[in-house]
């Protein structure tokens, strides 16, 4: 089977024109506003319309018309768009373009389409005469989508009200605008199309902001103070995420949280790199109070600088008051430490833990540091982590140190070992 669009143009209720579109039909239809428009898709399971519909660009178009239907001979699939009285707005493309088909154009032949001028005289530009922005980056480029409702109209572009020469680079297509490459900061400005005909000009403006292209934008990065995976209904749920910047550039640091209907505070925090002052770090800390079920999820922090963003993800699991556990939260290896004697030495262990977990430090000499009132050992223990700290280190301090963690469901043993040497 051949599948194939007719476009149906009603002139008037005596006459009519059918167009086939396939990739033999002419490029370019002009037709008058108020005339009457059918685009028909055979097959329409496999094939989608295609056609103009800029209502949030402030263009006026008219309203459209679907229906679909099963051929009683052929037993064809038949769908029909259908739009009465075309204003100048409906001006564009229409076509018929196969589901799953990356692109639309007609060096694929399972896609068909024509563009349609539609006169007016209301209106020589597609558009409406109101201000609209338009962004891009340097190096890029940008199209001013000034369409003027016929193709025989002269279009002139300004720039900050100067008219901008072939010399330029501009190329222009009625059915696209003004496409300007090769970008620089010097393009910002305010961008006005004009078109002059019988005695009469009218004139569409726009904005262009352009902003620098980023070289490099690193990964955020996520973390807590104990790196926790979950946290207890009820309590509080902190994250940090950084992420190295250019100091030059312009950016929004912002965190996605799976419960969007909670208020969370959130708190910035600027370092510098001291690798030099061009780069510095940012940090945005997130506070979610009185965690419950629906806060569990993914928490998403996300850098973005112009078109360009990066995203880093962390699931966060809620667990139930009296789900019991102890983890490690901190990373520790096998590593022989080496101090000289009167020096000092600390040990930082990260947990996370319900209930808390007992900490007891055992000494290489086998007593308990807890136990041992001496003002050289020192045990400091939080509900997240455990610090150890020797002042004055001496030879008897040499061996291994053991830290024991335990809670009724788990006891984790940690040991540092330590050689102190002295003269």
């Amino acid at each position: 089977m051949i599948v194939q669009c007719l476009l149906l143009f009603y002139l008037n209720i005596y006459l009519s024109i059918a167009v086939s579109i396939n990739k033999f039909s002419p490029s370019t239809l002009i037709l008058n506003e108020g005339d009457n428009i059918q685009l028909v898709c055979l097959n329409y399971d496999d094939y989608q319309f295609i056609y103009p519909n800029d209502s949030n660009n402030n263009i006026e178009t008219s309203s459209i018309n679907i229906e679909k239907s099963v051929d009683s001979l052929s037993k064809e699939a038949i769908s029909v768009l259908e739009r009465r009285k075309i204003v100048f707005g409906d001006s564009g493309w229409y076509g018929c373009k196969k589901l799953g088909s990356i692109s639309f154009n007609n060096k694929d032949p399972d896609n068909f389409r024509v563009y349609v001028f539609i006169t007016s005289p209301r209106s020589f530009f597609v558009n409406e005469n109101s201000l609209r922005f338009l962004l891009a980056e340097t190096s890029g480029q940008i199209t001013i989508p000034c369409r003027p409702t016929s193709p025989n109209y002269t279009v002139e572009l300004f720039h900050n009200e100067n008219p901008i020469l072939n010399s330029r680079g501009v190329k222009f297509d009625p059915k696209e605008g003004f496409l300007i490459s090769d970008l620089t900061i010097s393009d910002v400005g305010q961008y006005t199309c004009k078109i002059k005909n019988l005695n009469r000009e009218e004139e569409i403006p726009f904005f262009l902001q352009v902003i620098s292209k980023i070289k490099r934008i690193n990964q955020p990065v996520i973390s807590s103070h104990n790196r926790q995976k979950n946290v207890l209904k009820g309590r509080d749920l902190q994250l940090n995420c950084s992420v190295e910047i250019e100091s030059n550039i312009l950016y929004s640091l912002q965190w996605i949280t799976p419960n969007i209907n909670k208020a969370s505070d959130t708190t910035e925090e600027y370092l510098k790199n001291s690798s030099g002052v061009n780069f510095y770090q940012k940090i945005k800390q997130l506070t979610v109070r009185n965690v419950s079920y629906d806060d569990q999820g993914n928490y998403k922090c996300c850098i973005r600088s112009g078109f360009t963003s990066k995203c880093t993800n962390k699931f966060i699991t809620v667990q139930d008051p009296k789900y019991e556990y102890l983890n490690i939260t901190s990373e520790h290896h096998d590593i022989r430490y080496e101090k000289l004697c009167n020096q000092s030495i600390a040990w930082i262990v990260q947990f996370d833990a319900n209930p808390l977990p007992s900490i007891q430090w055992i000494h290489p000499n086998h007593f308990s540091i807890q136990n041992r009132l001496h003002s050289n050992y020192n045990m400091e223990a939080s509900t997240e982590k455990v610090l150890l700290q020797i002042n004055a280190l001496s030879e008897s301090d040499s061996g291994s140190h053991k830290l024991i963690l335990a809670n009724e469901v788990k006891t984790v043993e940690i040991f540092f070992d330590l050689h102190v040497v002295c003269d």
